[in-house]
Order: structure tokens, then sequence, then C-alpha cells
């Protein structure tokens, strides 16, 4: 009989998924095809529907569905996670039990690996509140003294958590995201015309993309990019991402802005619209103060795209040399290295093909293996 494991797939359940429902999306896609000894089990608090279930993956609702992102939501999914999951594992007699997003459940017993993506929260502390900063601290204390094994997705955050008291108490291993084959350069004109009308995109724009909030630090690309815009080098800053915690002082600095009407807000965009936008930008940007990987970095630089990036993190260890680098939150230092970017050909079609290579370093396969090997580690 094969052992189950169970995965924590809620994001994956999202109208909109990001960040961790691509990470969960693309290992569980990957992992029963590795790993047949265990059968997978992916448990939400909404239906996935059957087109989103990966192949060798089964779906278990579990609980009640509540409104996206209200605050009723909020306060179910403690209750999900330490009262009616634990009694799940033990009824279905579940080998393991992978939080995929800092939580773990207190109560119960069996075996647990969890996944800390940063500790913003404690490195950019004004940037959350303190209810915010306080839950995510009582998670990532309890998911550490919960776990068999802990992963982290890059060496600034395992630096973090030991760092700061927490990654010495459990077996921990350091795994790279992946890079989904959708990204990749594109000369196909009347799909990018496509794009760039749908969206509404400028000829010649300068790229943000990510979940709008404090951390971020986009409010520093908006003042880095007005002279740019303002000089006729390029045309336009476009922001994509939906709003988030701190979203309201981006919209200020951008309604404040003297080329205010120059910068295009798209929320959320879908992925089969990503790889266009990469693709028609003249650079990516990401300017965050912290970040547990930063996926965009990749994503852009698969499409070909050159990249300027904070120093800040683990950015400079995803870039591995093939982006520009500035001080976090330096305007200054952030226009200068556009201006050079932006009016070096050769700079960019040599951080293009550095790109190129730094990309191949990143695999979901190898990430998916990697994950499989901590699963049968912990289970001896």
């Amino acid at each position: 009989m094969r052992q189950r494991i169970a995965i924590d797939a809620r994001r994956m359940a999202r109208r909109e998924v990001e960040g961790v429902g691509h990470y969960v999306r693309q290992l569980a896609a990957r992992m029963p095809a590795l790993a047949p000894e265990f059968e997978f089990l992916l448990l939400t608090n909404r239906p996935l529907g059957e087109d989103k279930v990966p192949s060798g993956c089964r779906q278990v609702f579990l609980g009640r569905a509540v409104a996206e992102g209200s605050a009723q939501a909020k306060a179910y999914s403690p209750l999900w996670m330490n009262f009616i999951v634990p009694g799940y594992l033990a009824r279905e007699k579940v080998a393991l039990f992978h939080g995929t997003n800092f939580a773990l459940p207190a109560l119960g017993c069996g075996r647990y690996v969890v996944t800390i993506h940063d500790l913003a929260f404690v490195r950019v502390p004004a940037a959350f509140s303190l209810l915010h900063r306080t839950y995510l601290r009582s998670l990532v204390w309890l998911g550490v003294r919960r776990a068999d094994h802990v992963i982290v997705g890059s060496v600034a955050a395992r630096n973090d958590l030991v760092e700061l008291g927490g990654g010495d108490s459990c077996p921990l291993s350091v795994i790279h995201h992946g890079i989904d084959e959708c990204y990749a350069p594109s000369d196909d004109i009347p799909y990018l015309t496509c794009v760039r009308e749908q969206l509404g995109l400028p000829s010649r724009y300068i790229l943000h993309v990510g979940v709008m909030e404090a951390r971020k630090s986009i409010e520093t690309l908006l003042k880095a990019g007005v002279p740019l815009i303002r000089d006729g080098i390029v045309d336009g800053i476009v922001l994509a991402g939906r709003d988030g915690p701190g979203s309201d002082l981006v919209r200020r600095t951008a309604a404040e802005s003297t080329v205010s009407s120059k910068i295009h807000f798209l929320r959320y965009v879908p992925q089969q619209l990503m790889r266009g936008l990469y693709n028609l930008a003249r650079v990516v940007v990401y300017p965050s103060r912290f970040e547990g990987f930063g996926l965009p970095v990749l994503e852009a630089m698969a499409c070909g795209t050159p990249v300027v990036a904070s120093d800040a993190s683990s950015l400079p260890e995803v870039a591995g040399g093939a982006a520009l680098l500035f001080p976090a939150a330096d305007v200054t230092a952030l226009e200068s290295a556009l201006r050079r970017l932006l009016g070096d050909a050769r700079l960019r079609a040599d951080l293009r093909l550095r790109g190129f290579a730094r990309v191949a370093d990143f695999s979901w396969a190898r990430s998916a293996a990697q994950h499989i090997e901590v699963y049968r580690r912990v289970l001896g």
C-alpha cells in the first residue's frame, strides 16, 4: 500500500494563483512520476476544478469554502489547519503532511515538513502591522518546532532562520524554485501585438512584476523612473500585480508624480499574457528590500529581458551575476543603473546571454526531486 503524502494546496485553489500557489502547483505536477511509492493528496479549503488537479494527485476538499480574502477567511484559516487537518490526517493514516506556506498543525501527531519562504516580517518589520508580524512569528516558531524537516528557498532565507534562532532545532534544506517552461523569448508578432493591445502597454516601458507590498520598495522605482520618462528614454512604467499591504504608498507616489499618466497599474495578469508582458518590456526592475527568492527575476531572464535588482537578501543569489544590482531603496543609484542599461545595447545583449545561462541552473523537475528526497528521508 502506498504511503500517503498530504500537501497544503490551498494557494492552488485561489482564483488568482501567485507565488506559493505556483510553487505548489509545479511540485504537484512533477512529484507523482518521481515517487510512485507515494499517494499525493492535495488538501484544499475550496474545490479545485478537475482540470487543475495534476495527474497522479488526488484533491481532498476539507471544511467549507469561505469568501477569498475576507475577514472570515482569515479567521477560518487557523481553524482549518489546527482542527480540521489533524483529524483528517489521523483518520486517513497519512504518513506525512507538508505545510507549504509556513503553517503546520499545532495539534495531532505525525511526520511534518514545512516550507518557510522568508522572514520578511523580521527583517522589514515596518512593512507589516503588529498583528500580522505576531501571527507570522508564531507560525514560524511553531512550524520549526513541529517539523521533522524545514525547507527554505534560498541560502539567504536559511541564514536568516539560523541567525534568528530557528534553524538549528531540526534538519533544514535549501531547495531553489524552478522556472516554468512557458517563459521564453517570443517573436510571435500577432501574440505580442495582442498582449500589448489587451493590456494597454506603452511602446517602451520599465516593468515590475509582483504583489504591491511595502517591502517591495516600488516607490523607489517610480521616483527613479520619472527623469527617464521626462527625458524620453522610456514611455512609461508598468506595474503588474494586485494590491497588497502598503500598496496605498505606491498609488500615492504615482498620483503625486509629474508623470502620473505614464504609470500603468495592471493588477493581476493571467499567466498566458505574462510571457508577452516580459518580452515587450525594455527592462524588468525588482527593487525589493527583502525577498525569500524573487521568481520574477528568473522569469524575465528566461524571456531575454535584462534585469535591474536591488542587492538585498536573496536577490544577488538568484541573479547570480546576470543582473545589474543597486543598493536597496537608493533612488539615485537605480536611476543611474537604468540610464546605463538603456543607453548601452552591448550591455543589454550581454545581460540577455548571461540571463539565459543563469536560468539553466533552475528547474522545477530538480526542485521536485529534492522535495521527494526530503520526504523519503523523513519517512526513513
